[in-house]
Protein backbone atom coordinates (compact mmCIF):
# COMPACT_ATOMS: atom_id res chain seq x y z
CA UNK A 1 0.00 0.00 0.00
CA UNK A 2 1.34 3.65 -0.85
CA UNK A 3 -0.31 7.45 -0.45
CA UNK A 4 0.24 10.47 -2.27
CA UNK A 5 0.50 12.67 0.79
CA UNK A 6 -0.26 16.89 -0.09
CA UNK A 7 0.67 19.45 2.40
CA UNK A 8 0.32 23.30 2.30
CA UNK A 9 2.37 26.15 2.90
CA UNK A 10 1.55 26.02 6.50
CA UNK A 11 2.49 22.52 6.34
CA UNK A 12 -1.49 21.73 6.79
CA UNK A 13 -2.22 18.08 5.53
CA UNK A 14 -4.49 19.34 2.12
CA UNK A 15 -4.79 16.17 0.10
CA UNK A 16 -4.18 12.35 0.51
CA UNK A 17 -4.18 10.20 -2.33
CA UNK A 18 -3.65 6.27 -3.33
CA UNK A 19 -4.42 4.06 -6.73
CA UNK A 20 -4.37 0.58 -4.62
CA UNK A 21 -7.58 0.39 -3.75
CA UNK A 22 -10.53 -1.11 -6.39
CA UNK A 23 -13.78 0.08 -7.31
CA UNK A 24 -16.29 -2.13 -9.26
CA UNK A 25 -13.63 -4.93 -8.92
CA UNK A 26 -11.11 -2.54 -10.99
CA UNK A 27 -7.92 -0.80 -9.35
CA UNK A 28 -9.28 2.88 -9.07
CA UNK A 29 -7.73 5.87 -7.37
CA UNK A 30 -8.98 7.26 -4.09
CA UNK A 31 -8.41 11.17 -2.98
CA UNK A 32 -9.54 12.63 0.16
CA UNK A 33 -9.21 16.58 0.08
CA UNK A 34 -8.51 17.71 3.74
CA UNK A 35 -9.68 21.32 4.80
CA UNK A 36 -11.32 23.56 7.40
CA UNK A 37 -8.64 23.29 9.69
CA UNK A 38 -9.60 24.82 13.45
CA UNK A 39 -9.36 23.91 16.63
CA UNK A 40 -11.65 20.66 18.13
CA UNK A 41 -11.44 20.34 21.59
CA UNK A 42 -8.30 21.50 21.87
CA UNK A 43 -6.74 20.14 18.96
CA UNK A 44 -5.94 21.98 15.64
CA UNK A 45 -7.65 19.14 12.73
CA UNK A 46 -8.50 19.46 9.28
CA UNK A 47 -12.27 19.42 10.50
CA UNK A 48 -13.97 19.23 6.49
CA UNK A 49 -12.93 15.74 4.12
CA UNK A 50 -14.45 14.33 0.75
CA UNK A 51 -14.38 10.56 0.17
CA UNK A 52 -13.87 10.88 -3.46
CA UNK A 53 -12.60 7.95 -6.33
CA UNK A 54 -11.21 8.85 -9.58
CA UNK A 55 -12.49 7.40 -12.85
CA UNK A 56 -11.67 8.80 -16.35
CA UNK A 57 -14.61 10.54 -16.41
CA UNK A 58 -14.31 12.53 -13.51
CA UNK A 59 -13.70 12.59 -9.68
CA UNK A 60 -16.79 11.47 -7.91
CA UNK A 61 -17.43 12.44 -3.98
CA UNK A 62 -19.19 9.49 -2.28
CA UNK A 63 -18.90 10.70 0.96
CA UNK A 64 -18.45 13.97 2.69
CA UNK A 65 -17.20 14.08 6.80
CA UNK A 66 -17.30 17.21 9.24
CA UNK A 67 -15.17 16.24 12.68
CA UNK A 68 -16.94 17.76 15.55
CA UNK A 69 -15.63 16.62 18.45
CA UNK A 70 -12.46 14.06 19.12
CA UNK A 71 -11.70 11.21 22.16
CA UNK A 72 -8.64 9.32 22.04
CA UNK A 73 -6.95 7.16 24.57
CA UNK A 74 -10.16 5.38 25.41
CA UNK A 75 -9.95 3.08 27.66
CA UNK A 76 -12.26 0.07 26.33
Amino acid sequence: MSAILTFDDAGDLVGFSSSDRAHSREAATWSTPISGYRSVDGVRVGALGDANWIEPTGEWTYGRFEITSLAYNLAL
